[in-house]
């Protein structure tokens, strides 16, 4: 059996202006089709004690810069979770990246 991995092209995203206002919503193939509408994303830029940066690289089925380095990225914000306290943020990064305790601050 084959497993192709693909993003959810029907999953909704919040759209918003320049301001960071949800102003409506549209799927992630209507977002990722060059439409050039707005969502927030999330990116989190994790350095260990000496300056090193963690990178990962973006699965080869991704709908955006496959196989490309990034710094890490949670997942879409969700339209039922548009804005997330940095505490949880950070919690939840701790806990899918599994940092090494030492490098955990």
């Amino acid at each position: 059996m084959c497993n192709i991995m693909a993003d959810n092209q029907q999953e909704i995203f919040p759209i918003v202006d320049e301001e960071g206002t949800v102003v409506g919503r549209a799927t992630r193939g209507e977002c990722h089709s060059g439409s050039r509408l707005l969502h927030p994303v999330v990116h989190l830029h994790v350095f260990n004690a000496r300056g090193d940066v963690y990178l990962q690289k973006r699965p080869e089925w991704k709908d955006i810069q496959p196989a490309s380095f990034e710094n890490r990225k949670r997942p879409q914000v969700s339209l039922e979770l548009v804005f997330t306290r940095q505490s949880h943020l950070k919690n939840q990064f701790k806990h899918r990246f599994r940092l090494p305790r030492s490098e955990r601050t």
